[in-house]
């Protein structure tokens, strides 16, 4: 297989299935001070259902943008998803997203005060950088990271 960049491509979103939009929307927005760009109910259509390869969909939907980049929540109403569990970070897949912050204690403080959890305290990983992983309303590990000078 012959590797080839696709020409005038840019990383422009990831998307996220939802339990509650309203949580979901509140936690990315309020406390982690993403900026929502756009929100639609109750999207329905031929197209919908022959994009996303399912029957009947019936979903609401929200654009986010902030740190650099783009997250696209989908609560649906119908077809209703399946709660698969906890993903740990060695299963296939996505397994987090991640944020760079100047002052990750910092943010740890603040955020565990607004309830959020965490795997685990700040962690120094390398001189100068901090790490941690934390979790957002359905369990989507999110990692705040400063890796320090040597980037």
């Amino acid at each position: 297989m012959t590797s080839k960049k696709m020409l005038g491509a840019v990383w422009h979103h990831a998307a996220m299935s939802v339990r509650d939009m309203g949580r979901s929307l509140g936690f990315y927005r309020d406390v982690l001070g993403f900026e929502v760009l756009w929100e639609i109910d109750h999207v329905k259509s031929g197209l919908v259902d022959l994009i996303t390869g399912l029957k009947g969909v019936d979903v609401h939907m929200a654009m986010l943008s902030g740190y650099g980049t783009r997250l696209e929540f989908f609560q649906y109403h119908s077809p209703q998803g399946t709660d698969s569990g906890p993903k740990r970070q060695c299963d296939l897949g996505l397994t987090h997203i991640c944020i760079f912050v100047e002052d990750v204690r910092g943010e740890y403080e603040r955020l565990s005060g607004l309830g959020v959890e965490f795997i685990a305290p700040p962690q120094n990983h390398r001189p100068d950088g901090w790490v941690t992983y934390m979790k957002d309303p359905d369990g989507v590990v999110i990692e705040l990271l400063n890796p320090g000078p040597t980037g």
